[in-house]
């Protein structure tokens, strides 16, 4: 798994998604998706747009 998405899960105390049911009901995986890489490129086009790290760890407040 991907560095930064430890930190994250571990920043932000998340469970294993099969605990958020909400998350879960409707999960279909998509062939050919990586969504630890799809992730990965969505800080960086984050960081390249100047996103700053608090910015970029209050998304999930949007989110949720």
């Amino acid at each position: 798994m991907f560095v930064a998405v430890i930190v994250f899960i571990e920043e932000f105390l998340l469970e294993d998604i099969k605990n958020y049911h909400y998350l879960t009901h409707g999960n279909v995986p998509v062939a050919g998706q990586d969504d630890s890489e799809l992730y990965r490129q969505l800080l960086e086009a984050m960081d390249i747009m100047g996103f700053t790290k608090e910015e970029q760890d209050g998304m999930p407040d949007c989110l949720f």
